[in-house]
């Protein structure tokens, strides 16, 4: 049509690609808000997580790495707005900070600087002495550096790439568990706590099964709902999927002790909780959360509120090493497990004595680059109160 058009102002050759980009447009999904919303909020926590200066974010230096991604004043805002939102008062006023002192426009600072006032005395008429606000009130003292969560200090440690544990003296060693599955070839075993039980086993997984899992899962991920605790994607594979599943189930049964059934196992059961296969994009994290469903609110037994059995314990495979940040954080007892390919993470959410561990509390720290990628098997307390020692102990 163009090559025929008599005028010379290109308007045919324009409204044909505008006719193509609409036609792609239809068949293309395009972010959304909440899309927007979601990587808003993990950049600013990222920067939280950790304490990275806003000033080489800016230039598009993230620790080590360097991106060609710039962020203008207007990025730098609305990022800022969607900290607001959340409710994070003090990295709200930390990234205006930022736009008063290194951008020039007048009536972009001086639309920041009136921002800036409502928020700070908002601040300070709720002020207490937590995380949540400034060391001391705003009207004292206008400039002040926020106090990192105690989860946000671990993400912090992480960056050291080993494990931080709480406990000294242990050890690692080769132990088949009593099983002879494993004596040609001994489990290795790293103990990182032996009150709550926290143990990985390395090299549990090999590279064509995370290869299957991984082509298994990238085919129907579904994105979490966005919320303020959780930006990854998720799909859960029962175990009649692929015979790797049930590999993998099996193994996990071997090396935990634990069931997944109340009875031996059989390859064609339906898991009461299928394997779960969990993506994190870049800035992608869940914060602190429980992997129990009622326990830890206090509800005791399965009834017609609670119809699902009890998580007991959690086991966290690993399916690729993470260039910087996605580690595994137990904050309130002082562990952080980095992220390597084939490992296995195994802890318990239930005391022997029936009670729920508050210290099973986790979360995964804000992805710097890349992806990462795991699966989680959870063993419900129906099935192992036989292959589990109890207590009557308050304490275990």
């Amino acid at each position: 049509m163009a090559n025929h058009c008599p005028k010379t102002c290109g308007l045919c050759k324009l409204l044909e690609g505008v006719r193509a980009v609409k036609k792609e447009e239809k068949k293309t999904q395009l972010p959304n808000t909440n899309d927007l919303k979601g990587i808003l909020s993990g950049i600013g926590r990222l920067q939280m997580a950790y304490n990275i200066s806003i000033a080489l974010m800016r230039t598009g230096v993230i620790h080590r790495f360097h991106t060609s991604v710039k962020l203008s004043a207007w990025d730098c805002l609305q990022i800022a707005y969607q900290l607001y939102e959340e409710g994070i008062l003090t990295y709200t006023l930390v990234w205006f900070d930022e736009i008063l002192n290194a951008f020039n426009d007048t009536e972009t600072l001086t639309f920041v600087q009136e921002k800036r006032s409502v928020i700070a005395n908002k601040h300070d008429k709720f002020w207490e002495e937590d995380e949540h606000h400034f060391p001391n009130l705003l009207a004292k003292d206008p400039h002040q550096n926020p106090v990192p969560s105690n989860f946000y200090q671990y993400c912090m440690k992480s960056r050291e790439k080993r494990p931080v544990i709480a406990e000294e003296g242990l050890q690692c060693h080769l132990t088949t568990k009593g099983n002879p599955f494993f004596l040609l070839q001994p489990l290795k075993q790293e103990t990182l706590r032996t009150d709550p039980e926290m143990v990985v086993f390395h090299d549990v997984i090999n590279d064509s099964e995370i290869e299957t899992l991984k082509r298994l899962a990238k085919s129907a991920l579904k994105r979490d709902l966005i919320d303020e605790n959780r930006r990854t994607e998720h799909i859960a594979l029962e175990n009649v999927t692929h015979s790797v599943i049930s590999d993998i189930e099996r193994r996990a049964e071997m090396f935990s002790g634990l069931l997944t059934h109340s009875k031996v196992r059989n390859p064609d059961d339906i898991d009461p909780e299928p394997l779960k296969v969990r993506n994190y994009g870049a800035c992608g994290d869940f914060g602190i959360h429980t992997d129990t469903h009622y326990i830890h609110k206090g509800e005791q037994g399965t009834n017609i509120t609670n119809p699902m059995p009890e998580r007991l314990a959690t086991v966290i495979f690993y399916l690729n090493d993470v260039l910087e940040g996605g580690s595994t954080v137990f904050h309130e007892c002082g562990v952080v497990v980095n992220p390597k390919k084939g490992s296995a993470l195994l802890f318990y959410n239930i005391k022997k004595n029936g009670d729920f561990e508050q210290r099973s509390r986790h979360g995964s720290c804000p992805l710097t680059v890349g992806n990462k990628w795991v699966a989680l098997k959870w063993f419900s307390d129906k099935y192992n109160f036989l292959t589990r020692q109890c207590s009557t102990n308050p304490l275990e």
